[in-house]
């Protein structure tokens, strides 16, 4: 920071050859921050005002950092008007519109900056940003793209462009702007979070534990994270790490609905089906989305392992309540056939699997064989 300020002081030393001026003194009050004194100092110097622009600038400077937004403005429009072409004073001007929180006016100085020079990464990148601020995601989308193409190292323009296309399933892509930037830099895990997650949307549960066990190794972890790999380790038949993570969510009070729904299924996996009980129905009361019915089936499964006939069926009959599922048409058929011995209530329901059954799905052909070999047999019944 000295070194800056020193250069800056003997460049402009020779127009500010005046007994009055104390460069040292100057250059004391800036590097001790003392933004608000070396502004007082300056008007004092030249209380009937200067044109000379480096005097304006440092004053103009001084104010910006003592937070005088009015007076900062008012000096850089004044060097504004000397040249029209200072990228330095238009990007200062749109800092302080900014600070000010007038979107619309930043992007009138991001424009300017941008129409005199379109390949200077900082603006467009920033330009973006504020596109994105006035809601404009085309925009957003258009200028994080050209940023990237100008820098594709910088993580938070990879990363935020790369959740765009992973949102617009464009997985090919997104992947390859996020091996660019970690090229650079390898450990950034704002860009293996990224990278995990597309790994997730390909099924690559394998790469999920991979670059999951690497951010575990950085410490800088989310519950989505853990989540996400915990589910990994659910897909690759290795049921105790998922538990074992899905535990530790738990313990930390972040557990939501499909940490409960993958704890009931592993405690299943390892034969603790009280255990699975009492996890899915956590997974039903925390359940705030369409996945309630899901639940229900999976405990209506577990009631039948018990062989609780019975509850399996009221829980058939919950998941129906909350979305209708043919699949579960047939299940209740079959409880009622099998189990509960009660055919003609087994008769509704293999008509209504049949009724609304997909005839042109290859698997589905050996139901709709039993479901009408048994229907015959129900119907001949005394």
């Amino acid at each position: 920071m000295k070194n800056i300020f020193l250069t800056f002081l003997i460049l402009t030393s020779a127009l500010l050859a005046n007994a009055q001026l104390d460069n040292a003194k100057l250059l004391d009050l800036m590097e001790s921050q003392h933004y608000q004194e070396a502004a007082n100092y300056l008007e004092g110097l030249y209380p009937n005002g200067t044109d000379d622009p480096k005097i304006i600038h440092r004053l103009a400077y001084s104010y910006l950092m003592s937070g005088n937004l009015p007076k900062a403005e008012q000096n850089y429009q004044a060097l504004l008007q000397k040249d029209s072409t200072n990228i330095s004073v238009l990007n200062s001007l749109a800092s302080i519109a900014s600070k000010k929180g007038n979107s619309k006016k930043v992007m009138t100085f991001y424009q300017k900056i941008y129409n005199l020079d379109s390949t200077n990464f900082n603006i467009v990148k920033q330009m973006a940003y504020t596109y994105v601020k006035m809601g404009n995601g085309f925009k957003y989308a258009a200028f994080l793209n050209k940023a990237n193409q100008l820098n594709p190292q910088d993580g938070d323009v990879a990363s935020d462009l790369s959740t765009i296309l992973i949102l617009s399933k464009l997985l090919p892509q997104a992947d390859s702007i996020l091996d660019m930037a970690l090229k650079a830099d390898s450990l950034n895990t704002m860009l293996l979070r990224s990278k995990l997650l597309i790994k997730d949307a390909l099924r690559d549960y394998k790469g999920v534990i991979k670059i999951g066990e690497m951010i575990f190794s950085l410490a800088d972890s989310t519950a989505e994270i853990e989540n996400k790999v915990a589910q990994a380790y659910y897909y690759t038949k290795d049921y105790r790490k998922c538990l074992e993570l899905m535990k530790a969510i738990e313990k930390k009070d972040l557990a939501n609905e499909t940490t409960f729904y993958y704890l009931g299924l592993c405690y299943r996996k390892l034969d603790q089906i009280e255990l699975s009980n009492d996890y899915l129905n956590k997974a039903i009361v925390a359940g705030i989305s369409n996945n309630i019915n899901i639940y229900y089936q999976e405990l209506a499964s577990n009631r039948e392992k018990q062989k609780m006939y019975g509850t399996s069926l009221y829980d058939y009959q919950k998941a129906q309540e909350f979305s209708e599922d043919n699949a579960v048409n047939y299940s209740i058929a079959l409880l009622y056939d099998q189990y509960l011995q009660k055919p003609k209530s087994a008769l509704i329901y293999y008509q209504k699997f049949l009724k609304d059954v997909d005839a042109k799905i290859k698997g589905n052909q050996p139901y709709i064989d039993f479901c009408e070999a048994r229907i015959k047999e129900i119907k001949a019944m005394k």
